[in-house]
């Protein structure tokens, strides 16, 4: 039997318990989740697709002309999308642990965490969603 990823304890608490337990299930999940549709996309990618995987990012659009950015979601249906839904679910799952703390915060009147949280994940959502970005 494998012990408890979670020990309880006087020294850990129980946000810290909360965070760990979504983000090791919600792993566990989305890692399910890329298997499952990256099989599904090597056992039919879209016609002429794999002939031009050796490509540029650039060449790679040109020659197969599939959406970029947030126009994917429109084939959300398609393997690759799936796979692709799958990273963005992964990169979801810090912020969705952290929003699953703050009522823990909250109840203890630690506004100032509470605070933390929320513009923790205002700023991660932001900046994955292309709404504020670094120069590159």
């Amino acid at each position: 039997m494998l012990p408890d990823p979670f020990p309880t304890g006087p020294g850990i608490p129980p946000e810290n318990r909360r965070f760990a337990r979504v983000v090791e299930r919600g792993t566990q999940l989305v890692l399910t989740w890329l298997v499952v549709s990256h099989l599904a996309y090597l056992a039919a990618p879209p016609a002429g697709v794999a002939a031009h995987w050796q490509h540029s990012h650039g060449e790679f659009h040109a020659a197969t002309g599939l959406p970029v950015g947030w126009a994917q979601l429109a084939d959300l249906p398609a393997p690759g999308a799936l796979s692709l839904a799958g990273i963005a679910l992964l990169g979801l799952l810090p912020p969705l642990a952290l929003l699953t703390v703050l009522p823990l915060y909250w109840r203890r009147r630690e506004r100032l965490f509470s605070a933390v949280v929320v513009t923790t994940t205002v700023v991660i959502l932001l900046a994955a969603s292309g709404w504020i970005a670094s120069g590159h």
